[in-house]
């Protein structure tokens, strides 16, 4: 069975960007299936503003609903933020995995603050995509709550919690050289593998 996943690009993103993401996406879905195929289609699409140019994360997750199967990711340039339940607003944000099994990826900081946001994009990229597979189960030994984010992991690993750009580039460097496992720990990967069975049972 063809796990087949895609890559929807805003205009605006650079080719780097698409590029990364493309390989991110790879790499960690390798980690449950042998032959991932990832497609990139561009989108034209205008989303209501939280404040001056950052687009509302949310609004794009429920345009997601109508791609599909798979772990589908939208790629933009544009600043993202989203407003909690409680009314409290999250305005500090390189990606989002969703319920729905998408995620969202913005380079728009990463831009801004790092000459080498090609790699701290791939590395957003599988981060997120580890969430939308199911990692860190908060049942889990390993589950963290740091910086307030849940379903975090506490070892050395793709999957830590993230507060900024340190925080992305100590990952991103782990992830780099380990690129045959996308940088994920032993037990994420552990956790990946039975997910992988699973798959290819279905």
């Amino acid at each position: 069975m063809e796990l087949t996943s895609r890559i929807i690009v805003e205009r605006g993103v650079p080719t780097r960007m698409v590029k990364a993401a493309e390989l991110g996406m790879i790499a960690t879905l390798r980690q449950v299936h042998p032959n991932p195929a990832v497609r990139v289609q561009d989108v034209d699409g205008y989303f209501p503003m939280l404040q001056g140019d950052q687009v509302d994360a949310r609004v794009i997750e429920g345009q997601l609903a109508w791609a599909g199967g798979g772990v589908n990711v939208w790629l933009t340039a544009r600043d993202l933020g989203f407003v909690r339940g409680d009314g409290s607003r999250v305005n500090f944000l390189y990606g989002l995995a969703s319920d729905g099994g998408h995620l969202i990826v913005s380079g728009y900081r990463l831009d801004k603050h790092s000459p080498e946001s090609r790699t701290e994009l791939l590395t957003t990229v599988v981060h997120e995509t580890g969430h939308v597979l199911g990692l860190v189960d908060e049942t889990a030994s390993r589950h963290s709550r740091k910086y307030g984010f849940s379903g975090h992991c506490i070892n050395p690993c793709t999957m830590e919690a993230s507060n900024g750009i340190d925080d992305t580039r100590r990952t991103r460097d782990k992830l780099l050289g380990e690129i045959a496992t996308a940088g994920f720990c032993n037990e994420c990967l552990q956790d990946l593998a039975k997910l992988g069975e699973k798959l290819r049972n279905m």
